[in-house]
Protein backbone atom coordinates (compact mmCIF):
# COMPACT_ATOMS: atom_id res chain seq x y z
CA UNK A 1 0.00 0.00 0.00
CA UNK A 2 1.43 3.68 -0.98
CA UNK A 3 0.93 6.40 1.69
CA UNK A 4 -1.31 8.61 1.99
CA UNK A 5 -2.29 11.74 4.05
CA UNK A 6 -4.92 10.50 6.59
CA UNK A 7 -7.17 13.94 6.36
CA UNK A 8 -7.63 13.62 2.92
CA UNK A 9 -8.93 10.89 1.05
CA UNK A 10 -7.86 9.58 -2.12
CA UNK A 11 -10.76 10.42 -4.96
CA UNK A 12 -10.09 7.14 -6.87
CA UNK A 13 -10.62 5.32 -3.90
CA UNK A 14 -13.84 7.15 -2.25
CA UNK A 15 -14.82 6.75 -6.24
CA UNK A 16 -14.47 2.72 -5.96
CA UNK A 17 -16.74 3.21 -3.03
CA UNK A 18 -19.58 4.36 -4.55
CA UNK A 19 -22.11 1.45 -5.18
CA UNK A 20 -24.75 3.83 -6.82
CA UNK A 21 -22.25 3.43 -10.24
CA UNK A 22 -23.08 0.63 -12.61
CA UNK A 23 -20.68 -1.92 -12.98
CA UNK A 24 -19.94 -1.69 -16.48
CA UNK A 25 -18.22 0.87 -18.93
CA UNK A 26 -20.74 2.17 -20.97
CA UNK A 27 -22.65 5.83 -19.90
CA UNK A 28 -25.78 6.96 -21.27
CA UNK A 29 -25.80 8.43 -24.95
CA UNK A 30 -27.48 11.39 -23.67
CA UNK A 31 -24.33 12.73 -21.95
CA UNK A 32 -22.49 12.63 -24.78
CA UNK A 33 -25.10 14.58 -26.77
CA UNK A 34 -24.88 16.71 -23.71
CA UNK A 35 -21.37 17.12 -24.11
CA UNK A 36 -21.05 17.54 -27.98
CA UNK A 37 -23.78 20.08 -28.14
CA UNK A 38 -22.75 22.28 -25.40
CA UNK A 39 -18.80 21.97 -26.69
CA UNK A 40 -19.93 23.07 -29.97
CA UNK A 41 -21.90 26.11 -28.89
CA UNK A 42 -18.92 27.17 -26.69
CA UNK A 43 -16.51 26.28 -29.79
CA UNK A 44 -18.26 28.33 -32.11
CA UNK A 45 -19.12 31.23 -29.33
CA UNK A 46 -15.16 31.32 -28.45
CA UNK A 47 -14.24 31.88 -31.97
CA UNK A 48 -16.31 34.38 -32.65
CA UNK A 49 -15.29 36.41 -29.80
CA UNK A 50 -11.98 35.63 -30.71
CA UNK A 51 -12.04 36.95 -33.92
CA UNK A 52 -14.52 40.10 -32.43
CA UNK A 53 -11.20 41.41 -30.74
CA UNK A 54 -8.54 40.88 -32.72
CA UNK A 55 -9.97 41.25 -36.42
CA UNK A 56 -13.01 43.96 -36.11
CA UNK A 57 -11.95 47.49 -34.92
CA UNK A 58 -8.49 49.30 -35.45
CA UNK A 59 -7.31 48.55 -31.83
CA UNK A 60 -6.41 44.72 -32.18
CA UNK A 61 -4.92 43.37 -29.73
CA UNK A 62 -3.46 46.75 -28.20
CA UNK A 63 -5.15 46.89 -24.80
CA UNK A 64 -5.11 44.60 -21.84
CA UNK A 65 -8.65 44.06 -22.14
CA UNK A 66 -8.53 43.06 -25.48
CA UNK A 67 -5.85 40.73 -24.63
CA UNK A 68 -7.08 39.54 -21.80
CA UNK A 69 -10.12 38.82 -23.74
CA UNK A 70 -8.25 37.02 -26.16
CA UNK A 71 -6.38 34.52 -24.20
CA UNK A 72 -9.48 33.87 -22.32
CA UNK A 73 -11.11 32.82 -26.02
CA UNK A 74 -8.40 30.74 -27.07
CA UNK A 75 -8.36 28.51 -23.78
CA UNK A 76 -11.99 28.31 -24.13
CA UNK A 77 -11.48 26.81 -27.81
CA UNK A 78 -9.21 24.61 -26.40
CA UNK A 79 -11.42 22.94 -23.99
CA UNK A 80 -14.48 22.82 -26.14
CA UNK A 81 -12.44 20.99 -28.91
CA UNK A 82 -11.06 18.70 -26.36
CA UNK A 83 -14.74 17.90 -25.45
CA UNK A 84 -16.21 18.24 -28.89
CA UNK A 85 -13.52 15.62 -30.18
CA UNK A 86 -13.51 13.25 -27.05
CA UNK A 87 -16.06 10.53 -28.24
CA UNK A 88 -13.56 10.26 -31.04
CA UNK A 89 -10.57 10.57 -29.51
CA UNK A 90 -11.03 7.75 -26.33
CA UNK A 91 -9.72 4.45 -27.33
CA UNK A 92 -11.82 2.49 -29.39
CA UNK A 93 -11.99 -0.34 -26.68
CA UNK A 94 -13.21 2.13 -24.25
CA UNK A 95 -10.48 0.25 -21.56
CA UNK A 96 -6.92 1.69 -20.56
CA UNK A 97 -4.81 -1.27 -19.16
CA UNK A 98 -2.05 -1.72 -16.66
CA UNK A 99 1.19 -1.19 -18.06
CA UNK A 100 0.17 -0.24 -21.23
CA UNK A 101 0.84 3.28 -22.63
CA UNK A 102 -2.05 5.35 -23.44
CA UNK A 103 -3.24 6.21 -27.28
CA UNK A 104 -1.56 8.99 -28.64
CA UNK A 105 -4.85 10.75 -29.58
CA UNK A 106 -6.60 10.50 -26.12
CA UNK A 107 -3.56 11.92 -24.11
CA UNK A 108 -3.84 14.69 -26.00
CA UNK A 109 -7.09 14.96 -25.43
CA UNK A 110 -6.88 14.93 -21.99
CA UNK A 111 -3.84 17.71 -22.23
CA UNK A 112 -5.76 20.24 -24.45
CA UNK A 113 -9.01 19.67 -22.04
CA UNK A 114 -6.59 20.09 -19.05
CA UNK A 115 -4.71 22.93 -20.78
CA UNK A 116 -7.89 24.48 -21.66
CA UNK A 117 -9.81 24.47 -18.41
CA UNK A 118 -7.16 25.33 -16.30
CA UNK A 119 -6.89 28.89 -19.28
CA UNK A 120 -10.62 29.80 -18.59
CA UNK A 121 -10.46 30.14 -15.00
CA UNK A 122 -7.59 31.73 -13.81
CA UNK A 123 -8.13 34.25 -17.45
CA UNK A 124 -12.19 34.80 -15.86
CA UNK A 125 -9.96 35.66 -12.86
CA UNK A 126 -7.52 37.97 -14.38
CA UNK A 127 -10.71 39.82 -16.49
CA UNK A 128 -12.19 40.69 -12.94
CA UNK A 129 -9.08 41.79 -11.46
CA UNK A 130 -8.53 44.03 -14.02
CA UNK A 131 -11.96 45.75 -13.76
CA UNK A 132 -11.50 46.22 -10.30
CA UNK A 133 -8.15 47.90 -11.18
CA UNK A 134 -9.20 50.21 -13.83
CA UNK A 135 -12.52 51.43 -12.49
CA UNK A 136 -11.67 51.35 -8.42
CA UNK A 137 -7.83 52.29 -8.60
CA UNK A 138 -7.87 54.08 -11.94
CA UNK A 139 -4.86 52.37 -12.95
CA UNK A 140 -4.42 53.12 -16.86
CA UNK A 141 -3.60 50.62 -19.33
CA UNK A 142 0.30 51.45 -19.23
CA UNK A 143 0.30 50.56 -15.56
CA UNK A 144 -1.83 47.54 -16.21
CA UNK A 145 0.19 45.41 -18.55
CA UNK A 146 3.50 46.18 -16.70
CA UNK A 147 2.27 45.69 -13.05
CA UNK A 148 -0.17 42.91 -13.17
CA UNK A 149 -0.60 41.68 -16.81
CA UNK A 150 2.56 40.72 -18.06
CA UNK A 151 2.69 39.16 -15.00
CA UNK A 152 -0.27 37.47 -15.10
CA UNK A 153 0.15 35.96 -18.92
CA UNK A 154 4.06 34.61 -18.09
CA UNK A 155 2.30 32.77 -15.21
CA UNK A 156 -1.15 31.11 -16.93
CA UNK A 157 1.07 29.57 -19.42
CA UNK A 158 3.92 28.50 -17.38
CA UNK A 159 1.79 26.88 -15.05
CA UNK A 160 -0.77 25.39 -17.85
CA UNK A 161 2.44 23.67 -19.84
CA UNK A 162 4.34 22.61 -16.71
CA UNK A 163 1.43 21.06 -15.24
CA UNK A 164 -0.03 19.51 -18.00
CA UNK A 165 2.79 18.89 -19.69
CA UNK A 166 4.27 16.96 -16.33
CA UNK A 167 0.89 15.15 -16.16
CA UNK A 168 1.67 14.16 -20.06
CA UNK A 169 4.75 12.74 -19.17
CA UNK A 170 3.66 10.69 -15.90
CA UNK A 171 0.97 9.13 -18.02
CA UNK A 172 -1.59 10.47 -16.51
CA UNK A 173 -4.85 11.13 -19.15
CA UNK A 174 -6.59 7.55 -19.36
CA UNK A 175 -9.94 7.08 -19.98
CA UNK A 176 -12.35 8.43 -17.23
CA UNK A 177 -14.64 5.21 -16.66
CA UNK A 178 -17.29 7.01 -15.50
CA UNK A 179 -17.35 10.22 -18.13
CA UNK A 180 -16.35 7.83 -21.25
CA UNK A 181 -16.33 10.89 -23.93
CA UNK A 182 -13.01 12.37 -23.03
CA UNK A 183 -9.85 11.52 -21.27
CA UNK A 184 -9.12 12.96 -18.00
CA UNK A 185 -7.12 12.15 -15.07
CA UNK A 186 -7.99 8.70 -14.43
CA UNK A 187 -6.45 5.36 -12.69
CA UNK A 188 -5.61 2.47 -15.15
CA UNK A 189 -7.01 -0.18 -15.59
CA UNK A 190 -10.33 1.47 -16.55
CA UNK A 191 -12.81 0.53 -14.41
CA UNK A 192 -11.19 -0.12 -11.43
CA UNK A 193 -11.78 3.10 -9.17
CA UNK A 194 -15.62 1.36 -9.49
CA UNK A 195 -15.88 -2.17 -9.21
CA UNK A 196 -11.45 -3.61 -8.75
CA UNK A 197 -13.51 -7.26 -8.84
CA UNK A 198 -14.85 -6.83 -11.98
CA UNK A 199 -12.04 -4.79 -13.74
CA UNK A 200 -8.86 -5.13 -11.43
CA UNK A 201 -7.01 -2.88 -8.80
CA UNK A 202 -5.87 0.31 -9.84
CA UNK A 203 -2.03 0.61 -10.79
CA UNK A 204 -0.96 2.13 -6.95
CA UNK A 205 1.89 4.63 -9.17
CA UNK A 206 -0.61 6.02 -11.60
CA UNK A 207 -3.40 6.41 -9.13
CA UNK A 208 -0.88 8.49 -6.80
CA UNK A 209 -0.32 10.48 -9.88
CA UNK A 210 -3.60 10.83 -10.41
CA UNK A 211 -5.23 11.73 -7.20
CA UNK A 212 -2.28 14.98 -7.30
CA UNK A 213 -3.45 15.92 -10.39
CA UNK A 214 -7.43 16.21 -9.07
CA UNK A 215 -6.39 17.72 -6.15
CA UNK A 216 -4.35 20.46 -7.47
CA UNK A 217 -6.14 21.16 -11.16
CA UNK A 218 -10.11 19.77 -10.60
CA UNK A 219 -10.20 21.01 -6.68
CA UNK A 220 -7.85 23.64 -5.60
CA UNK A 221 -7.83 25.96 -8.71
CA UNK A 222 -11.43 26.25 -9.64
CA UNK A 223 -11.81 27.33 -5.57
CA UNK A 224 -8.69 29.72 -5.89
CA UNK A 225 -10.44 31.05 -8.88
CA UNK A 226 -13.96 31.68 -7.78
CA UNK A 227 -12.98 33.08 -4.31
CA UNK A 228 -10.70 35.54 -6.37
CA UNK A 229 -13.65 36.65 -8.66
CA UNK A 230 -16.25 36.95 -6.07
CA UNK A 231 -13.73 38.92 -3.83
CA UNK A 232 -13.03 41.25 -6.23
CA UNK A 233 -16.17 41.82 -8.00
CA UNK A 234 -17.56 42.48 -4.27
CA UNK A 235 -14.71 45.19 -4.20
CA UNK A 236 -15.69 46.91 -7.30
CA UNK A 237 -19.72 46.45 -6.00
CA UNK A 238 -18.67 48.22 -2.88
CA UNK A 239 -16.34 50.87 -4.37
CA UNK A 240 -19.84 51.46 -6.98
CA UNK A 241 -21.96 52.27 -4.02
CA UNK A 242 -19.21 54.53 -2.03
CA UNK A 243 -19.33 56.64 -5.11
CA UNK A 244 -23.24 56.55 -5.29
CA UNK A 245 -23.57 57.73 -2.13
CA UNK A 246 -20.42 60.26 -2.11
CA UNK A 247 -22.32 61.72 -5.20
CA UNK A 248 -25.80 62.22 -3.68
CA UNK A 249 -24.54 63.69 -0.47
CA UNK A 250 -21.97 66.61 -2.96
CA UNK A 251 -25.05 67.27 -4.82
CA UNK A 252 -26.30 70.55 -2.61
CA UNK A 253 -29.02 70.48 -0.41
CA UNK A 254 -30.47 73.77 -2.05
CA UNK A 255 -30.00 72.74 -5.23
CA UNK A 256 -32.50 69.96 -4.92
CA UNK A 257 -34.93 71.91 -3.24
CA UNK A 258 -34.87 74.68 -5.89
CA UNK A 259 -35.08 71.97 -8.28
CA UNK A 260 -38.16 70.80 -6.46
CA UNK A 261 -39.71 73.92 -6.60
CA UNK A 262 -39.31 75.13 -10.43
CA UNK A 263 -40.68 71.28 -10.86
CA UNK A 264 -44.14 71.92 -8.43
CA UNK A 265 -44.50 75.45 -10.03
CA UNK A 266 -43.98 74.17 -13.78
CA UNK A 267 -46.80 71.78 -12.85
CA UNK A 268 -49.01 74.51 -11.49
CA UNK A 269 -48.35 76.38 -14.98
CA UNK A 270 -49.48 73.23 -16.87
CA UNK A 271 -45.56 73.41 -18.12
CA UNK A 272 -43.88 69.92 -19.10
CA UNK A 273 -40.53 72.02 -18.23
CA UNK A 274 -40.19 69.20 -15.23
CA UNK A 275 -39.30 66.75 -17.15
CA UNK A 276 -36.06 68.28 -18.50
CA UNK A 277 -33.25 66.73 -16.21
CA UNK A 278 -31.21 69.40 -14.95
CA UNK A 279 -27.04 68.62 -14.73
CA UNK A 280 -27.60 67.48 -10.92
CA UNK A 281 -30.23 64.97 -12.12
CA UNK A 282 -28.08 63.45 -14.92
CA UNK A 283 -25.19 62.82 -12.15
CA UNK A 284 -27.22 61.07 -9.98
CA UNK A 285 -28.67 59.12 -12.70
CA UNK A 286 -25.25 58.07 -14.23
CA UNK A 287 -24.31 57.24 -11.00
CA UNK A 288 -27.15 54.79 -10.31
CA UNK A 289 -26.38 53.38 -13.53
CA UNK A 290 -23.38 52.90 -13.02
CA UNK A 291 -24.12 50.90 -9.70
CA UNK A 292 -26.50 49.21 -11.01
CA UNK A 293 -24.35 47.90 -14.18
CA UNK A 294 -21.31 47.05 -12.05
CA UNK A 295 -23.49 45.03 -9.63
CA UNK A 296 -24.88 43.59 -12.55
CA UNK A 297 -22.04 42.59 -14.47
CA UNK A 298 -20.19 41.40 -11.11
CA UNK A 299 -23.08 38.91 -10.95
CA UNK A 300 -22.78 37.67 -14.48
CA UNK A 301 -19.16 36.71 -14.32
CA UNK A 302 -19.50 34.67 -10.52
CA UNK A 303 -22.68 33.27 -12.20
CA UNK A 304 -20.89 31.97 -15.69
CA UNK A 305 -18.03 31.29 -13.59
CA UNK A 306 -20.18 28.99 -11.11
CA UNK A 307 -22.49 27.70 -13.72
CA UNK A 308 -19.39 26.26 -15.48
CA UNK A 309 -17.60 24.70 -12.86
CA UNK A 310 -19.53 24.27 -9.74
CA UNK A 311 -21.32 21.57 -10.99
CA UNK A 312 -18.19 19.56 -11.88
CA UNK A 313 -17.04 20.45 -7.97
CA UNK A 314 -19.92 19.49 -6.29
CA UNK A 315 -19.68 15.95 -7.88
CA UNK A 316 -16.04 15.43 -6.67
CA UNK A 317 -16.88 16.52 -3.60
CA UNK A 318 -19.99 14.02 -3.51
CA UNK A 319 -17.78 10.92 -5.09
CA UNK A 320 -15.67 11.94 -1.69
CA UNK A 321 -18.66 11.50 0.26
CA UNK A 322 -18.93 8.16 -1.43
CA UNK A 323 -22.16 9.59 -3.48
CA UNK A 324 -22.59 10.25 -7.54
CA UNK A 325 -26.06 11.14 -8.34
CA UNK A 326 -26.48 10.49 -12.10
CA UNK A 327 -28.44 14.14 -12.23
CA UNK A 328 -25.39 15.94 -10.50
CA UNK A 329 -23.20 13.88 -13.46
CA UNK A 330 -25.61 15.25 -16.02
CA UNK A 331 -25.57 18.81 -14.93
CA UNK A 332 -21.48 18.41 -14.94
CA UNK A 333 -21.40 17.29 -18.21
CA UNK A 334 -24.03 19.94 -19.77
CA UNK A 335 -22.42 22.83 -18.27
CA UNK A 336 -18.82 22.32 -18.10
CA UNK A 337 -18.09 23.02 -21.84
CA UNK A 338 -20.75 26.33 -21.75
CA UNK A 339 -18.01 28.47 -20.70
CA UNK A 340 -17.47 29.71 -23.86
CA UNK A 341 -21.15 30.69 -24.79
CA UNK A 342 -21.08 31.79 -21.24
CA UNK A 343 -17.92 34.31 -21.64
CA UNK A 344 -19.14 35.73 -25.26
CA UNK A 345 -22.98 36.79 -23.49
CA UNK A 346 -21.18 38.51 -20.35
CA UNK A 347 -18.63 39.96 -23.05
CA UNK A 348 -21.27 41.65 -25.00
CA UNK A 349 -23.96 42.61 -22.28
CA UNK A 350 -22.76 45.84 -21.62
CA UNK A 351 -22.63 47.07 -25.06
CA UNK A 352 -25.63 45.11 -25.79
CA UNK A 353 -27.43 47.38 -22.60
CA UNK A 354 -25.95 50.27 -24.17
CA UNK A 355 -27.39 49.66 -27.39
CA UNK A 356 -30.99 48.93 -25.72
CA UNK A 357 -31.09 51.99 -23.54
CA UNK A 358 -30.65 54.25 -27.12
CA UNK A 359 -33.00 52.19 -28.91
CA UNK A 360 -35.93 51.31 -26.69
CA UNK A 361 -37.43 48.88 -29.52
CA UNK A 362 -34.33 46.82 -29.94
CA UNK A 363 -34.48 42.97 -28.95
CA UNK A 364 -31.54 41.96 -27.02
CA UNK A 365 -30.77 39.35 -29.82
CA UNK A 366 -30.95 42.00 -32.61
CA UNK A 367 -28.72 44.20 -30.04
CA UNK A 368 -26.21 40.98 -29.85
CA UNK A 369 -25.96 40.79 -33.27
Amino acid sequence: SRPMISVLASPSMLLRQASALPPEINPPMYLKIFQVSSASMSFLASSVMAVMVTLLGNEGLSTPYRRIIFGLSISDILQSFALLTGPWFIPESKVSVAGEKEGTLCQMNGFLSMVGSSGVMMYTFLLCLYYLCKLKWRMSDDAIKFKIERRFHAFIVVFNMVVCSVALAMDAYHTNAVLVSFCSFAAVPTGCAINPDLYGECDPVIEARVDFFIYLVNVLLPAICLIGIIVTMSLLYHHAVVLYQTVEKEVPSSLRRSTRRRSARSSNEGSTDDNIETPQDQVQNLSRLYRRETMIQASCYVGAFSITYVPMMTGMLLTMLQLYPPFVTAMGIFCYPLGGLLNILVYTRPKVASIRRSNPECSRLRGLW
